[in-house]
């Protein structure tokens, strides 16, 4: 690769492309790298897409219900199981298209999503925004944590998936955020609720879903005395600060 070229990152959603949104969240990564969305959605016709959000998962303890966009702008569910195999074929072209293209091959890939996908393998290095983000909260000497999920079908998967990593979790479903509440306030109501308990008292708001705006998260930063971490903003400035420091060293700076 031309040392003066930018680096291309296959940025991997679970629905389907284009998603300006998604673009618009990835902040000053398109600055410092080349970005290429995939959909592991793509090219499916309707009726498949239909299908799919009926596949269940083979036991319930296996369920985690992903909420993503399909074209034109509807939302859907779609359980963690249907979407794997499909991410994986996405992933796996991807790096075949890459070894044939050797003037601009993938470096890395970015999974915008919160979802665990514990299966997925590949060559290049892969950013999971959960993994990533359970790597970080273990530094931090694994904290209790309260888990904002974006609808009620999460709250048991999300437990389920951040206890099994070893932590103590309340999980804050946003279906109980009062219609013309304002997230951030929300998140405040529940802080105040949760150290009034008798449960751990959190020591980290974690926002367990791709996608929230910068001013949600950072008014409930300004509002409460702990941090709040937003595993799909953790990945972004992850990998932005990556490419930086190796363009840096490329550049012999």
């Amino acid at each position: 690769m031309n040392t003066t070229s930018k680096p291309r990152i296959a940025v991997l959603t679970i629905g389907q492309t284009p998603r300006p949104d998604l673009v618009a969240s990835l902040g000053p990564l398109p600055d410092v790298a080349t970005i290429s969305v995939y959909g592991a959605l793509d090219n499916m016709p309707p009726e498949a897409i239909e299908s799919l959000c009926r596949v269940n998962p083979p036991s319930p303890e296996l369920g985690y219900p992903l909420v993503t966009t399909i074209r034109p702008a509807e939302r859907i569910v779609v359980e963690e199981v249907a979407l794997g195999p499909l991410l994986q074929e996405t992933i796996d072209h991807i790096e075949q298209a890459s070894e044939e293209s050797a003037a601009d091959p993938a470096v890395l890939h970015l999974l915008m999503c919160a979802g665990p996908f514990d299966s997925l393998r590949s060559q290049l290095p892969l950013v999971r925004p959960f993994a990533l983000g359970v790597n970080v909260l273990r530094s931090f000497g694994v904290p209790p944590l309260a888990v904002v999920v974006p609808n009620d079908s999460q709250r048991e998967p999300a437990k389920r998936k951040w206890e099994a990593a070893g932590f103590t979790a309340q999980i804050w479903s946003l279906d109980d955020c009062a219609a013309g509440q304002q997230v951030d306030e929300w998140v405040l109501d529940m802080y105040n609720v949760a150290r009034r308990s008798s449960l751990p008292v959190p020591a980290c708001v974690v926002f367990d879903y791709v996608g929230f705006t910068g001013h949600v998260l950072d008014s409930a930063r300004t509002n409460i005395d702990i941090p709040v971490m937003d595993l799909g903003v953790l990945a972004v400035q992850t990998v932005t600060a990556l490419v930086e420091r190796c363009s840096h060293a490329r550049s012999g700076n």
